[in-house]
């Protein structure tokens, strides 16, 4: 379903947009001036600054690709091993009727918002984990614009195997978590609530019966992906563009 794609990343990155304006609108007022710079001097900056790093770190090119394979491969590795934890963690708090507890907990939220009971069990799971959560949303069996308010909510949130990961990768820097932390909350809600709202008039054009199912190549969906993400790349660019400029001309 791409118009059910197109709902979905135009809320989450809605949700993203209005999470980072409400963080600053709640940030403390007393914060330390921040000393601007047009952008051709960030551009010579960070080019002087990354002469200056190659020059205290003599290594051969060679060593530095392999380094920053090895690196690559290691974060790999442990993204990996989170959701292998995770999963093996969902099914024992599976087996042990842990899961099912949360979702009866959880069913008394939904069913006066007018949510299926049936999607509690999958919001609990993932809660923990994103990818096993949303899966279980889709075969749910309830109703479309449920299930995409439920998968919205699950994206936003991430489940805690990405939190254990943003913690494990945060750990080092000394950058604090709590804040990530509610601001997944926050786009939680956000989330949810915006594909609601736009979910509610687009319902028949996502219906079931107006789409099509093609077969494409492998090939044809990564470029599809490619394009897709080159657009929403330039369209952070620029917008991040014209908020600098907008910055600098109110100064």
């Amino acid at each position: 379903l791409p118009q059910v794609g197109w709902l979905l990343a135009a809320s989450h990155y809605t949700a993203n947009l209005l999470t980072g304006i409400l963080l600053k609108q709640c940030s403390p007022a007393h914060r330390e001036p921040q000393v601007r710079y047009p952008l051709p001097v960030l551009f010579r900056m960070a080019v002087h600054r990354m002469a200056a790093a190659q020059q205290g770190n003599r290594k051969p090119l060679g060593h530095l690709l392999g380094d920053a394979t090895r690196k690559a491969m290691q974060n790999i590795l442990v993204v990996g091993g989170f959701i292998i934890v995770f999963s093996v963690l969902i099914e024992v708090l599976t087996l042990l009727g842990l899961v099912a507890a949360a979702g009866a907990f959880l069913s008394r939220l939904l069913i006066p918002l007018g949510f299926a009971p049936g999607l509690a069990v999958p919001i609990a799971s993932g809660l923990l984990e994103m990818t096993i959560g949303i899966q279980m949303v889709a075969d749910s069996g309830a109703p479309l614009l449920q299930q995409l308010v439920c998968i919205s909510v699950i994206l936003g949130w991430a489940g805690l195997a990405v939190h254990a990961q943003v913690a494990a990768f945060t750990s080092e820097a000394g950058i604090p978590f709590r804040p990530y932390f509610l601001a997944r909350a926050m786009q939680a809600l956000l989330s949810g609530t915006i594909t609601f709202l736009a979910g509610i008039p687009l319902l028949p054009f996502l219906s079931l019966e107006t789409v099509t199912v093609k077969s494409a190549s492998s090939l044809t969906l990564v470029l599809q992906s490619l394009k897709t993400m080159a657009g929403l790349l330039t369209g952070l660019l620029l917008l991040g563009l014209m908020m600098h400029w907008w910055r600098n001309w109110k100064n």
